[in-house]
């Protein structure tokens, strides 16, 4: 049994190389994309998706970040953020947390994003270095990740993303919400 683990280990391993070089030649190739192309593009966010299932290698995880994800989507929308930028970067904002120790999960994120997939957007970057820190993040979009992620109905406590919805709809400034709630 543990040999077979082994091969398994070492076959995600491999796929998930094989993934890092896929999504950061199309990346690097084009440094012209747009999130909002990355997005829309079914193949290349597939395999965005397939590698950070596999780097997650929890299901727990990466079902946090797919619904961060929608909720960031849905929060950037409404303050007039990029949508598509914000999805992104809350489908990856967790990509390395790890069993143990997670004190570090968002710079080690960051880096993660760049070094591994070549995605070298300072703002996404920023976003996942800043979105577990109270107080850290500086600009709208920054509190956008941060806001999805505590509000992530998936993991979080049910009626705390409706609430949030509502009082950005209604106008409420997001560094309120984020009081208002108290995430802070």
């Amino acid at each position: 049994m543990l040999y077979l683990n082994s091969i398994l280990e070492t076959s995600l391993d491999n796929q998930k190389i094989q993934l890092e070089t896929y999504i950061k030649n199309r990346l690097l190739n084009n440094p012209e994309i747009t999130a909002e192309l990355i997005c829309k593009d079914e193949l290349l966010y597939k395999n965005i998706k397939k590698w950070l299932k596999i780097k997650l290698n929890s299901e727990k995880h990466y079902i946090h970040s797919k619904s961060t994800a929608k909720c960031a989507f849905r929060f950037a929308e409404i303050v007039g953020e990029n949508p598509y930028q914000a999805k992104l970067t809350a489908l990856l904002h967790d990509n390395a947390k790890i069993t143990g120790d997670n004190s570090n999960h968002a710079n080690l994120g960051a880096k993660s994003v760049q070094d591994d997939l070549g995605l070298c957007n300072r703002k996404i970057f920023n976003a996942i270095k800043k979105h577990s820190f109270h107080n850290s993040y500086n600009t709208n979009f920054e509190k956008i990740i941060f806001l999805a992620d505590k509000t992530d109905p998936a993991k979080r406590e049910k009626g705390l993303y409706e609430t949030a919805l509502i009082l950005l709809s209604e106008g409420v400034d997001i560094h309120k919400v984020v009081k208002m709630l108290k995430l802070d």
